[in-house]
């Protein structure tokens, strides 16, 4: 007795069966490639943009440096206020006048070390164009203030709603000593 061979099932495939097949892995193989031709393009283009980016960047830090230094050139002080009226920004003036780090007065409230009274109505007045006055300022470990002009305008952001104060001043002593 010779052993029997498990049946195998043939299956031929007609010819139409394989001419479709052939149809099925020639189409899927095109759109592989489109597919990779298509991330190629995107990549290439993110890669673009990611530059465009960079070079933006690189070009709002040089403004923002530009800017500043500006700032930090005025000799009039400046000193900005969020909404809580919480000290933001502060020149080099500011401090000077003020005799107040730059480190120790960002994050301060404005009456730790802008010890002149401004109340709620200068800050309400200063809707539109802002609050000009003059006052003593008191400075630390100083008895007798220092004369001084400020203004007091709003901070806009670009959709015009207010988001903090601009406070600008400057020192009036030479000033009221010629006068004298």
């Amino acid at each position: 007795m010779t052993p029997e061979k498990p049946q195998e099932a043939e299956t031929l495939l007609t010819d139409q069966e394989v001419d479709m097949l052939e149809k099925a892995f020639d189409a899927f193989n095109r759109t592989t490639t489109r597919l990779q031709h298509a991330y190629q393009d995107l990549k290439g283009h993110v890669q673009l943009l990611n530059l465009e980016l960079e070079r933006a960047n690189e070009e709002l830090l040089a403004n923002q440096g530009y800017l500043n230094n500006i700032l930090q050139s005025l000799t009039n002080g400046v000193i900005v206020v969020n909404l809580e009226k919480t000290v933001t920004h502060i020149n080099r003036a500011a401090s000077e006048l003020l005799w107040v780090p730059l480190h120790e007065a960002t994050g301060c409230p404005l009456s730790e070390i802008f010890r002149v009274s401004l109340d709620k109505r200068d800050f309400a007045q200063m809707k539109g164009a802002g609050v000009i006055r003059e006052a003593l300022l008191p400075r630390k470990g100083e008895r007798k203030g220092i004369p001084i002009s400020y203004s007091l305008s709003p901070l806009m952001d670009p959709q015009g709603d207010v988001m903090g104060s601009v406070l600008v001043f400057s020192d009036l002593t030479q000033m009221k000593r010629l006068e004298e």
